[in-house]
């Protein structure tokens, strides 16, 4: 009687190193794990990593992992192995671990991640279910078979590889169809003793010479066959990469070219094999990549390049990671190299720089800045006329939501700090004028605008915003509003600015039960001054006029000149 025991794979595989369970079914072998447990000596089935991405991930190659969120399932064995891989190429990942292997299926359908790891069997089983795609980068081929814990009998494995062998060889045993359906006497006088010691003698000689041989040939057949088995291996990753992949030794000469590099350069890995990059290339260009393979032969390290070659009469642009080739003792017999397209990116790049900086050029001429406010962890980001009109140096000094308030006039912070509020519990758009003091104590006006956006859950998230100087905006407002209330020549209160003032002492004294009065004055005979001496004259005598009146008033008093030579004094109390 069998009784199942289910559950994830880490729960399983832990279980049976604790001896709770007394074999799993579907464990690959390793060396580390043969310490641990028993395994049968049949293989179940054969079984790989493979990568999945979501439909618009661009991932066709390990290199295209560089910088992507990767789900992996904690505990397995392609996850260590993919890992280790990374590494040793020095593509750094993001990195999500999950439980199990439809965990990782979840996470890249649902957007967590980029791209994620599974073994080829539950790829087969679940994979459909999900909206993911699989990619051409495979890795990590395992054996699969049965394994029983230390603490069990260990003739239980040797029962299961009897009875395995059995059902291989019969093409409609129970495992085949498995298989297919879930994967694709004479009677003889007696002998003289003596006759028999001695062919026993003879025979134990060449059996010992027979079986020395077979096992030596064994040893070569299965070192051949790893040899080629591993050489085929690599000759696929290297034909179903996306990247352009290259091997050359200590002078240049090309040893191997992928299929993708045929491809573009429309040669073959025979035709290229011996030759140099400078029979290959532009001597600008060959000189290039002969100098970029002799620092990676001098620093014998990995060194990443942008590397630029003319094919198809364009300009191409590739971002190349060049190694040294170590022989088994060490010594360094060439270099690799894998290269991916960049152009596209490049030119993107290149389009973004020149819109960023028309942008703060432009922002530069209007003195119009732009800021973001996380709402979450108050952190900001300005634009550099944003650091400008703020006053500060964007390489020396990091913004803060501290700072930004600081930098306003202290009377103005309050109202800052409302209408941030507003825009946060309410959604209210942020728009207001207020006063800066720069760090030299300098003072400007500006107009700060900003807008709330809210994240996927409909949470307040950033405020993005603009902010302007209008300091030369309020001191024409100023000039402007003083010209319609002032006397251009004499800088008094013109007929305007006099009846509102008039109208409010007389509406002060109602109030205050006082007096007020009110003094006419003109000048006699002005006009043979202007007649006699000229206007210029008429306007200094003018504005000493005005002098006068001011000085022998108080301050709660007001003078004003009407026209011409017609003054008006206004006395409150």
């Amino acid at each position: 009687k069998l009784e199942y025991v289910q559950g994830p794979w880490k729960n399983v595989y832990t279980k049976l190193k604790k001896g709770d369970i007394d074999l799993l079914v579907g464990i690959a072998y390793s060396e580390k794990r043969a310490k641990l447990f028993d395994f049968t000596t049949e293989t179940l089935v054969n079984n790989w990593g493979i990568i999945y991405r979501q439909p618009d991930a661009q991932i066709s190659s390990m290199f295209d992992l560089k910088g992507k969120r990767l789900a992996l399932m904690k505990g397995a064995i392609h996850s260590k192995v993919l890992k280790r891989l990374l590494k040793q190429f020095n593509i750094e990942f993001i990195l999500l671990e999950v439980d199990t292997f439809e965990d990782v299926l979840k996470a890249v359908d649902e957007g967590y991640a980029d791209a994620g790891a599974i073994n080829r069997l539950f790829s087969m089983l679940h994979a459909p279910n999900y909206n993911v795609v699989a990619t051409t980068i495979v890795f990590n081929p395992v054996r699969i078979h049965y394994a029983s814990s230390k603490s069990s009998q260990k003739s239980l494995v040797k029962v299961i590889d009897k009875h395995l062998a059995e059902q291989k060889k019969d093409s409609n045993s129970v495992y085949q169809r498995s298989v297919d359906r879930w994967l694709g006497s004479e009677r003889r006088e007696p002998i003289p003793l003596w006759f028999i010691w001695g062919a026993i003698i003879v025979l134990a000689s060449m059996i010992t010479v027979l079986v020395f041989n077979f096992l030596l040939r064994k040893e070569v057949r299965k070192r051949t066959t790893e040899f080629r088995k591993s050489e085929r291996r690599l000759q696929a990753i290297l034909d179903n990469s996306s990247a352009v992949i290259h091997m050359k030794d200590l002078e240049g000469n090309y040893i191997l070219i992928n299929r993708h590099c045929e491809m573009i350069f429309k040669t073959t890995n025979s035709e290229v094999a011996g030759k140099t990059d400078y029979d290959v290339f532009s001597k600008e260009t060959a000189d290039t990549f002969r100098g970029n393979d002799l620092k990676v032969l001098e620093s014998k390290s990995s060194i990443e390049f942008e590397e630029e070659v003319y094919y198809d009469d364009n300009l191409h642009t590739y971002l190349t990671i060049k190694f040294p080739v170590n022989l088994p003792d060490g010594s360094i017999y060439g270099t690799c190299g894998i290269s991916s397209e960049i152009t596209e990116r490049k030119t993107m790049e290149e389009i973004l720089r020149k819109n960023e900086f028309n942008l703060a050029r432009a922002q530069q001429i209007a003195h119009l800045g732009s800021w973001e406010l996380n709402v979450v962890n108050q952190r900001e980001v300005w634009s550099d006329e944003t650091y400008r009109i703020l006053g500060f140096n964007p390489n020396q000094f990091s913004p803060t939501h501290e700072q930004f308030l600081k930098s306003a006039h202290p009377d103005d912070r309050e109202l800052i700090k409302q209408g941030l509020t507003e825009a946060i519990d309410n959604g209210k758009p942020l728009s207001m004028d207020y006063r800066i003091i720069q760090p030299d104590g300098t003072q400007r006006y500006v107009h700060l605008e900003g807008e709330l956006l809210f994240d996927q859950d409909l949470k307040p998230s950033l405020i993005i915003g603009i902010i302007q100087d209008i300091t030369q905006i309020k001191e024409s407002e100023e000039r402007l509003n003083h010209l319609a209330h002032h006397d251009p020549l004499t800088n008094l209160p013109n007929r305007l600015l006099f009846k509102d003032r008039l109208q409010q002492a007389i509406s002060l004294g109602h109030r205050n039960k006082q007096l007020v009065a009110l003094l006419f004055l003109d000048l006699d005979r002005f006009k043979i001054i202007n007649d006699t001496l000229g206007h210029v004259v008429g306007d200094k005598l003018l504005q000493v006029v005005a002098k006068r009146l001011l000085k022998g008033l108080r301050e709660v008093d007001s003078v004003a000149r009407l026209g011409g030579d017609e003054f008006t004094v206004i006395l409150s109390d």
